[in-house]
């Protein structure tokens, strides 16, 4: 579904469809207190890339229930997934007063995020989570980011998570 768009700063740059990623990761934990992981995603709909989260997280149990982490994160994107959210084109040049600009792919963002998350059943859990990412390459060269933006980016948020365990043999 579109929507018009009511910032100012994105006026004539048109909308990105929603985007659908679907993907994988590998976790590997070589201490009880450290997990790393990397995670690839390809994206449907609103871009057609491939974007990947590199991961390292100090693991901290605080209470019985409460378990803190946090680190270092890294996010590279290829340029079908970069193109949507970064590029410019003609048309929009014309319409936003920003140039124009082909985004490219490559190292996206570098970052840190950290989590609490609280154990209120065996297989069910709140988080909450905050995390930085400062925009790099072609994601922070952007006009619409060097000129309308800013490349630091902090988001917050919340989930509940169910985990369960298939048996496949």
């Amino acid at each position: 579904a579109r929507y018009e768009i009511d910032n100012p700063q994105l006026q004539g740059l048109g909308d990105v469809d929603w985007a659908l990623e679907i993907g994988g990761f590998a976790e590997l934990w070589p201490s009880d207190w450290l997990r790393t992981r990397f995670e690839v995603r390809r994206g449907f709909n609103g871009h057609e890339g491939l974007v990947a989260d590199l991961t390292a997280d100090l693991v901290v149990p605080l209470m019985e229930r409460w378990v803190l982490s946090g680190g270092p994160r890294v996010t590279l994107a290829d340029s079908k997934a970069t193109a949507p959210y970064f590029s410019i084109n003609a048309l929009q040049s014309l319409a936003s007063g920003l140039p124009e600009f082909d985004a490219k792919g490559g190292v996206r963002s570098v970052g840190a995020g950290a989590q609490v998350r609280y154990q209120w059943a065996p297989q069910w859990e709140s988080r909450f989570f905050v995390e930085y990412e400062r925009l790099l390459g072609d994601a922070a060269s952007s006009p619409l980011v060097a000129q309308r933006g800013s490349p630091d980016q902090v988001s917050i948020g919340a989930g509940v998570t169910y985990s369960f365990n298939i048996k496949l043999w």
